[in-house]
C-alpha cells in the first residue's frame, strides 16, 4: 500500500498536525505501507484559474507551470490519499484549500447522477481516491470539526472517493505544555494506521474511541491558563529582541 498525505497546514512539521500524522503513518509503516508527505506550504501551488482549460484545451492537466503538476501524478498512483489540516477560522487553511482547488484536472467537466439522484461530476480515467481526513483545533468542542466534515463527505462523494475514516484532535492548544491527555488517542491513531495498511479499512471501534473526549472543560481551561501564560512571556521576550 502507498498512502500520500497531504499536510496543510501553514506551520507544515511544526504543528500538532504533523503529531497526529506522524502517528499514523508510523502504524501503517509497522504493518508494510509506504507512505510519502508533501506540504502545500512548501511547494508552488498557485490558486485555481477557474479556466476550464483542464477539461477542455489540456484534458487532465492545468495550464499552471507549477508544482501541482508533480503532486496530481502522486494522487494518481497512490493506494489512500489523507487530507491534514488545522482548523483555521472554522474550516481548512487556505494551503489545504489552494490544493483541493487544484485537483479539478482529476474529474471531468460534465455532471451526472450519482446512485442517490445527487450531482457530481463524472470521474476522470477512473479517478476514486480512498481517503482519509486528519484535523486538529485549537478549541475544545468537536462541532468545530462539523462544517470540515460536511465538506469532506462531499468532496468524496463528487471524486467518486471513499471515506475510510475521520480523525479529528480538539484542543490541541492544552496540548502544548505536555500531550499526555492525548496519549490514548494518539495510541488509537497509530492502530489506525495499521490497520488501514493490514486491512484497506479503519474499524468502527478504533473510529469511536477517537471520538471520545479526553480534556474537561475545566482541564481545558486550566491547560489554556498555562498556554496564556507561555505566549504572554514569548511576546514580550521578541519584543525585547526588536528593542
Amino acid at each position: 500500500m502507498l498512502i500520500l498525505a497531504v499536510n496543510g497546514s501553514a506551520r507544515q512539521r511544526k504543528g500538532f498536525t504533523q503529531v497526529v500524522l506522524d502517528r499514523l503513518l508510523q502504524g501503517a509503516a509497522a504493518a508494510g505501507a509506504q507512505f510519502e508527505v508533501i506540504h502545500p506550504a512548501a511547494l508552488d501551488i498557485k490558486p485555481c484559474l477557474s479556466c476550464w482549460q483542464c477539461w477542455f484545451k489540456t484534458p487532465g492537466r492545468c495550464v499552471q507551470n507549477d508544482d501541482m503538476a508533480m503532486v496530481i501524478d502522486k494522487i494518481k498512483a497512490a493506494d489512500v490519499l489523507v487530507l491534514a489540516t488545522p482548523i483555521y477560522i472554522d474550516h481548512m487553511s487556505a494551503q489545504t484549500k489552494a490544493f483541493v482547488d487544484r485537483m479539478m484536472p482529476l474529474m471531468d467537466f460534465d455532471f451526472e447522477p450519482d446512485e442517490n439522484g445527487r450531482w457530481r461530476h463524472p470521474s476522470r480515467d477512473g479517478f476514486a481516491p480512498r481517503l482519509v481526513l486528519v484535523s486538529v483545533s485549537g478549541f475544545p468542542e468537536r462541532e468545530t470539526f462539523e462544517p470540515l466534515r460536511v465538506w469532506f463527505k462531499r468532496f468524496a462523494r463528487n471524486f467518486h472517493g471513499t471515506v475510510l475514516g475521520e480523525i479529528c484532535f480538539p484542543a490541541t492548544v492544552a496540548l502544548q505544555k505536555s500531550i499526555e491527555p492525548a496519549a490514548g488517542h494518539l495510541d488509537l491513531t497509530e492502530q489506525a494506521g495499521r490497520e488501514l495498511a493490514e486491512t484497506g479499512a479503519i474499524s468502527g471501534k478504533i473510529l469511536a474511541g477517537l471520538e471520545e473526549e479526553y480534556l474537561t472543560s475545566t482541564e481545558y481551561g486550566q491547560a489554556l491558563a498555562d498556554f496564556r501564560q507561555a505566549a504572554r512571556a514569548k511576546l514580550d521576550r521578541l519584543a525585547s529582541e526588536k528593542k
